[in-house]
């Protein structure tokens, strides 16, 4: 079809309008409509076009324009763009923590390097507009891994595809399924509290004081009986220590390396101490106090914890190992101390101050310790009210 060239930047064809504009140095297309359909090439409708490409490129210029105080009504849209460029865009544009950036940037390499159809097409190289929601159930389909990783790797394709469709750049999101307008997921169940029992607390302890060096149990023991969050253990400082009247305050994280004055939560929480935890860390005083800074550090090279990974490779793994116990994550220490606190009958809601939950989430992650023994004791009620009352065939004879 011959394109009949106008003014500088509007292109008018047989049935409809087309303006042309440089957008962030790419030449950008837009088809106008009207009603939801093409706008038809009449003399007023070319006149007004003129007048919207002048207003467009103002726009630009002064750096005001946006995609859809021009384009209300979507359109067909070309931009040069592809959706792996849309995304580094749009984390650009982001103010993340250092260990969120991380996981946002290994979700956008994610989306540049996934195929989204059976010729190999990968989604990062599809043009922004060209991405559909077949492409994206596409590439779900082929993810073999955690659904939690799945999920957070979606969340940075939507927030950048809401953004291109907010500016006009794409007429959908194709990461909201058009049926029920819920954002596509990977089924994905959390992982359930598995704590160690009081016996096999102890056995790794002792294992630990007998293989390592004094302070690889000091740690060990000192997050089985306090349950501190791992980014929170490594961060704990001395100063953050008041012996004298047995508590501890958590204020302070540290993630991948990343040192931060806050906590997960936000807040600061006073932690009272246990004996076990009191003596862990009465003997740790002598390897770090003198020092000052943080409490525990790796024996091997009198440096502080960065992350649990040299931890668990080198001590905790091969401990597990050793004593034939079945293998959980460190971080089930903290689950560990929030079912002691439970067994002991600890009050719900100092028990979930102490952990840093709210009472909520506290007996949400934990109820089926809570309920535990009150299951048998529920039970009980019911069997001896069973007992009292008549039986059918009685009933029946007294009749």
């Amino acid at each position: 079809m011959t394109v009949k060239k106008f003014a500088a930047g509007l292109q008018v064809r047989e049935k409809s309008i087309r303006v042309a504009f440089y957008l962030d140095g790419v030449q950008t297309y837009k088809s106008l409509m009207a009603n939801g359909i093409s706008m038809a090439p009449t003399p007023s409708n070319i006149k007004y076009a003129e007048r919207l490409v002048v207003d467009i490129k103002n726009a630009i210029r002064l750096d005001r324009f946006n995609m859809h105080d021009f384009f209300p009504e979507g359109g067909i849209v070309k931009t040069g763009l592809t959706v792996g460029d849309q995304i580094d865009l749009w984390l650009s544009t982001q103010r993340l923590e250092a260990s969120s950036k991380q996981a946002y940037k290994a979700g956008a390499n994610h989306w540049k390097k996934v195929t989204c159809n059976a010729q190999g097409k990968k989604v990062g190289e599809m043009q922004i507009p060209a991405l559909t929601h077949t492409h994206v159930k596409f590439a779900i389909a082929q993810w073999t891994k955690s659904g939690k990783t799945m999920n957070n790797y979606l969340q940075v394709l939507r927030e950048a595809m809401g953004e291109a469709k907010y500016e006009g750049l794409t007429l959908i999101n194709p990461v909201i399924d058009p049926k029920t307008e819920t954002s596509f997921s990977v089924p994905y169940q959390k992982p359930d509290a598995d704590p160690f029992s009081a016996t096999e607390v102890d056995l790794i302890i002792a294992s630990m004081r007998e293989k390592y060096p004094e302070q690889i149990a000091n740690f060990t023991e000192f997050w089985m009986w306090t349950g501190l969050r791992t980014a929170e253990l490594f961060a704990l400082q001395w100063e953050s220590v008041d012996l004298a009247n047995g508590y501890f305050s958590v204020n302070e994280s540290l993630v991948r390396g990343v040192h931060k004055k806050k906590t997960k939560t936000n807040y600061t929480r006073r932690v009272k101490l246990n004996s076990r935890a009191l003596a862990a860390l009465t003997r740790q005083r002598q390897h770090t106090q003198l020092a000052g800074g943080r409490i525990f550090q790796d024996p091997r090279y009198d440096q502080a914890w960065i992350d649990e990974r040299a931890f668990r490779r080198s001590f905790w793994a091969p401990t597990l190992k050793r004593l034939g116990i079945r293998y959980r994550r460190p971080y089930n220490c903290r689950h560990t101390y929030a079912t002691a606190l439970i067994m002991a009958n600890a009050n719900h809601k100092w028990a979930s101050l102490q952990m840093g939950h709210s009472v909520e989430m506290f007996q949400k992650t934990y109820t089926k310790w809570i309920d535990g023994d009150q299951n048998e004791v529920e039970m009980a009620k019911l069997e001896a009210n069973l007992k009292n009352q008549i039986k059918p065939e009685q009933s029946l004879e007294r009749g």
